[in-house]
């Protein structure tokens, strides 16, 4: 009798695990947001074309030092 019992509450478990993960999927997806390119910096540009300009000067170094850069 308890062994029969036990195997209707495994079952019941295992039913309700599954209602859940249905419900889990089902949920509706979260908007997508992405961050607004810097002002500066590194910006991907999509195309086969672009600009690219230059300059000389110095950089700074994490460890303090400045570099030249042409």
């Amino acid at each position: 009798m308890r062994k029969q019992l036990l195997k209707w509450v495994a079952l019941g478990l295992v039913l309700m695990g599954g209602i859940a993960l249905l419900a889990y999927a089902a949920r509706s997806p979260l908007e997508e947001v992405s961050a607004a390119p810097p002002d500066e910096g590194i910006i991907c540009t999509y195309g086969p074309t672009f600009t690219l300009t230059t300059t000389d000067g110095y950089i700074g170094t994490p460890d303090d030092n400045v570099v030249y850069m042409w």
